[in-house]
């Protein structure tokens, strides 16, 4: 997490790597922060710096909080009551019409081993609206 009492960076150093397509540090508009990745171009993974690995200095600010709405605890009650129930996807379907995106089973819960229990692994249907 970064430091709110680092002075920010001055040494354009993230700045200057980002501007170099041979090295896996980018900048992202969106999020407005600079990024490692790294892996196959259809799985990439990023991590974010929060410090300039050169001066230690803070990285700018990220606005990645932005991006995502906050639901207030009444509409996610709402939207719980809404959505309970359905035992199949035609029933949401026919409930909601389709889906903006569907992700598949995107989504996995791994729980590990409990006592005698196995681990167990458990996938939702992700669906947009």
């Amino acid at each position: 997490m970064p430091n709110p009492d680092a002075p920010p960076c001055e040494c354009d150093w993230l700045e200057r790597k980002a501007a170099n397509p041979d090295v896996p540090i980018f900048w992202d508009e969106m999020t407005g922060e600079y990024q490692l990745r790294w892996g196959p171009d259809d799985a990439k993974a990023s991590s974010i710096f929060y410090h300039c690995p050169f001066c230690g200095g803070r990285a700018p600010a990220s606005r990645r909080n932005k991006l995502f709405a906050v639901i207030p605890e009444a509409e996610s009650v709402r939207l719980l009551r809404l959505t309970s129930g359905f035992d199949t996807l035609d029933e949401v379907i026919d409930a909601f019409g389709e889906p903006d995106h569907d992700f598949g089973s995107s989504e996995r819960l791994m729980q590990p081993e409990r006592g005698d229990d196995p681990p167990t692994v458990q996938a939702a249907r992700v669906l947009q609206y």
